[in-house]
């Protein structure tokens, strides 16, 4: 459960959330978050009052999504859903999600934030769509104030230095500010998948996600070193079987649905959350 996930992220035992009880919710900061789409009618995001806006426009009164970047694939075709129990909304709801409803246990690590969504698919098919240039895929997110992106995703497990690597590198090192976190990805001692072997993001492992297991990682987690002899992943956070918000995906459903998902998907946006915390704290 996200109760879980959130409290060992923030206390050495289950179930406290000292971080929270400090008024450190995320408030005031904003998160992007790059994945399959997003149920932003589930409860765990929905504003009755501000209607929810796609890039270019902003709406800075949604109490949740500050702009949604929808899918555009080289034909042409957009779209702006997730499907049924598709990953992206789950991934949010660990991340920022905060139900008007009654389970508020399953509330995201940064429940207080807000995000700039951007849909990379996939589009009637399996593969996620990016941008030719990688920096058409961030900066929106950084223009319009989120310093911190969250990445569920990642290719193979590369073999040298890949062009996603290093476009993912440069951004990164040129805009110090901004910080990238990947998921490393669920090949075990496969190894690490791109881009999360980038030598300027944070790599996320993931843990259990129990009191008892803190400090064992489930076999699916990838693990280092990368290709050039690397630690990796930077750091593990809870990502055995979490529940979080789930997509019917149905467009003006308004259901406040729940499900559980593991991965190191599921232990990235612990990790980019309680960075948001950090940055609210600072």
């Amino acid at each position: 459960q996200n109760v879980h996930a959130t409290s060992l992220a923030q206390s050495t035992t289950d179930g406290p959330h000292p971080v929270w009880a400090r008024n450190l919710t995320g408030l005031g900061q904003v998160l992007h978050i790059g994945d399959t789409g997003l149920d932003y009618d589930s409860c765990f995001f929905r504003d009755d009052h501000h209607p929810v806006t796609f890039y270019p426009e902003v709406n800075p009164s949604h109490r949740k999504v500050l702009t949604y970047i929808p899918l555009e694939d080289e034909a042409g075709n957009t779209d702006h859903t997730d499907g049924n129990g598709a990953h992206g909304t789950h991934v949010c709801g660990t991340a920022v999600g905060n139900s008007l409803g009654t389970n508020s246990r399953y509330n995201g690590m940064a429940h207080g934030a807000k995000m700039v969504f951007t849909d990379v698919g996939p589009l009637n098919g399996e593969e996620l769509f990016l941008p030719a240039m990688l920096r058409m895929y961030l900066d929106p997110a950084l223009r319009l104030g989120a310093l911190i992106s969250s990445n569920s995703w990642g290719s193979d497990v590369p073999i040298s230095y890949s062009d996603i690597d290093w476009e993912v590198d440069e951004y990164s090192y040129n805009h110090q500010e901004f910080l990238v976190i990947v998921a490393a990805g669920n090949d075990g001692v496969g190894g690490i998948l791109s881009p999360g072997t980038c030598k300027n993001v944070v790599s996320v492992g993931a843990s259990m996600n129990s009191m008892s297991g803190r400090e064992d990682m489930p076999s699916f987690s990838g693990v280092g070193p990368t290709y050039d002899g690397r630690i990796k992943p930077d750091i593990v956070a809870p990502g055995s079987t979490l529940i979080s918000a789930r997509s019917d995906g149905v467009e003006r459903s308004n259901q406040c649905l729940l499900e559980g998902k593991q991965g190191t998907s599921m232990a990235t946006p612990v990790v980019s959350g309680a960075a948001i915390l950090i940055r609210q704290y600072f």
